[in-house]
């Protein structure tokens, strides 16, 4: 996956200094930008659905979606 960072007014070096950023916090939370990207979707989905009990993600999910 790749990462694309938009940021309105930001040159091209500050731009790939974000992405470079980025991909360091994942490089040290041991995950890809992928597990992460599916992750964070799977927590606001359930923050949608208002936080059902029956359906909280698993402990592995909020690790990769929060970087724990």
């Amino acid at each position: 996956m790749d990462l694309l960072l938009k940021l309105r007014g930001a040159s091209a070096e500050e731009k790939k200094r974000g992405v470079d950023a980025a991909k360091a916090v994942l490089e040290r939370a041991g995950l890809t930008a992928e597990e992460a990207a599916d992750a964070a979707f799977e927590l606001e989905g359930w923050d949608i659905d208002g936080f059902p009990e029956y359906r909280t993600p698993s402990d592995a999910v909020f690790d990769r979606g929060l970087f724990h």
